[in-house]
């Protein structure tokens, strides 16, 4: 499963309880579900449940060790003193984190849990999730190398996010890099490929899309127009840039 940053991420660690009188006759003297999270995960909280009942406060205490980043909830001595308890009930530690930006496009990250009764450990199977970092690429053109100064200028911006299994949100193209005497056709902006909104302000735009998938590319055409009494210059160097979250 691929994971953005703040995204959710939850982690469990569950252990059936045995049957008194079926595969055990005695009671536990010790049990502790236990969690150490890895690096590229904020801990958030952490609740036991008995099925589908939270149980946080009654069969125990919760701890976190930030410095370890270790997720500990022992069990009280009423619970492990009740044999009614030992019953083959499923016991399951929710722990709950969020998604760190990581420092590469693709990060994966591995956690393992353990169960502990009366010193003897159980671990869980290994579980895995991916943390993705988008990446934009952004290319703006225009047909031609040089222009009269009657002649309209069109441009095209094509933004494509380039990382496989992130997805670019709240995705930002500005456009204000207009040297004076260029203004832009307000009327002849296209937004293609996806599905978004233009923001029209004084010579600029922004364009906003909710979301670029790997894969998925946007291309927004316009038209400029050179004003051969206030352009002064040869060249019209214009630039366009991206951002998402």
């Amino acid at each position: 499963t691929s994971f953005q940053a703040g995204d959710e991420i939850v982690w469990n660690v569950s252990q059936r309880m045995p049957v008194f009188y079926g595969n055990t006759f005695t009671k536990f003297g010790s049990m502790a579900f236990e969690d150490t999270l890895p690096e590229g995960v904020t801990y958030k909280g952490a609740k036991l449940y008995d099925g589908n009942t939270e149980v946080t406060g009654s069969y125990g205490s919760l701890s976190f060790n930030s410095s370890a980043r270790k997720v500990t909830y022992t069990m009280n001595s009423a619970f492990l003193g009740n044999a009614g308890y030992y019953n083959g009930r499923t016991l399951r530690l929710e722990v709950k984190t969020s998604a760190d930006k990581p420092d590469v496009p693709l990060k994966t990250v591995t956690n393992r849990g353990y169960v502990r009764m009366d010193g003897l450990a159980r671990q869980t199977n290994e579980v895995q999730a991916v943390i993705a970092q988008p990446s934009l690429q952004i290319i703006k053109t225009t047909p031609k190398e040089s222009y009269n100064n009657t002649e309209p200028i069109p441009y095209s911006i094509e933004v494509s996010q380039t990382v496989s299994g992130a997805v670019g949100r709240n995705v930002i193209i500005t456009d204000r890099d207009i040297p004076d005497g260029v203004e832009i056709d307000m009327s002849s902006i296209v937004l293609s490929g996806v599905t978004g909104t233009v923001e029209k302000h004084a010579n600029s735009f922004q364009v906003k899309i909710a979301r670029l998938a790997f894969g998925e590319k946007v291309k927004v055409d316009f038209r400029a127009l050179v004003h051969s009494d206030t352009f002064d210059r040869e060249d019209a160097p214009n630039t366009a840039k991206v951002s998402c979250d």
